[in-house]
């Protein structure tokens, strides 16, 4: 009876783990911009080579290295051609953001990476 238990309570824990996050804010809205900490720690371009081992990482050209606040904020999706709007939808799928960022918290994805 405990093993049966056991492993049902895996499946339910795996299962959970598996669906993705109910994201029910509209992106772009206040209360949506109000999840970003301004961290700048996304702002950052890194590339891995295929061990997962950073070999480079630069900065945006729009950072504020003292700040670390963009300084195109409000248009940055015009004017840096490189920023990703988040959005329900896109942001399950990103791995690369921060554990500490607040999209990634308020959603309940830390630890959640591709699988290789």
């Amino acid at each position: 009876m405990a093993k049966m238990l056991l492993s049902l309570l895996q499946k339910t824990i795996r299962k959970t783990a598996d669906t993705p996050p109910v994201i029910d804010i509209e992106p772009g809205s206040p209360e949506w911009e109000a999840i970003c900490r301004r961290c700048g720690e996304c702002c950052f371009e890194l590339v891995y080579d295929e061990d997962d081992t950073l070999v480079s990482s630069s900065m945006c050209e729009f950072l504020d290295p003292q700040t670390r606040q963009c300084t195109v904020y409000e248009t940055r999706f015009e004017v840096c051609h490189d920023c990703i709007r988040l959005t329900g939808e896109n942001l399950p799928r990103f791995d690369w953001l921060p554990q500490t960022c607040g999209y990634v918290v308020r959603f309940g994805l830390e630890g959640r990476r591709k699988v290789k």
